[in-house]
């Protein structure tokens, strides 16, 4: 298997648990907001309840997946020591990070406000409102983790 011109083999631990974090969060999230634009774009208020515990479940998903990717990569790669280059690579991806989180969550605080000024959540439709801005609030967290780890391979191929 090659990733940008390089066997996945020869490439750092660190960058073999980056890009298996990306590949299981893009699977995993991907499928979670699928399920999150169906439910809202069905017309079913009821559905909505479900969301939560669809969320569970991913994130108890991930977590299960994670620890057995990185139990195997640790088995199969030599023992290597994180260095200066390794934490400036994180540093710079989080910083990018960062601002994708708070630009979500400033954007879903001000959706919710908007819905509660212009009325629109009336008594049934409260509810669905703070599921959806709790969901745009999780959508920015994992589209910030994503561009993190893309960022980061993109940092240790470009050689920082």
């Amino acid at each position: 298997m090659f990733y940008m011109g390089i066997s996945v083999m020869d490439m750092s631990f660190q960058e073999k648990s980056i890009l298996g974090s990306l590949v299981i969060t893009l699977c995993l999230f991907g499928a979670y907001f699928v399920e999150v634009f169906k439910v809202f774009t069905a017309d079913s208020s009821g559905a909505v309840a479900v969301l939560p515990f669809t969320l569970i479940g991913i994130v108890v998903a991930v977590v299960v997946v994670e620890v057995i990717y990185h139990i195997v990569i640790a088995l199969v790669s030599r023992d290597e020591v994180e260095d200066e280059r390794d934490r400036l690579i994180e540093a710079k991806a989080t910083r990018i990070s960062y601002y994708i989180l708070a630009t979500g969550s400033i954007t879903a605080v001000g959706y919710m406000l908007i819905s509660a000024f212009l009325d629109q959540a009336a008594a049934d439709g409260s509810f669905q409102t703070l599921i959806a801005a709790a969901n745009m609030i999780i959508f920015a967290f994992i589209l910030g983790e994503v561009v993190g780890f893309a960022l980061q391979l993109y940092y240790y191929r470009r050689g920082v």
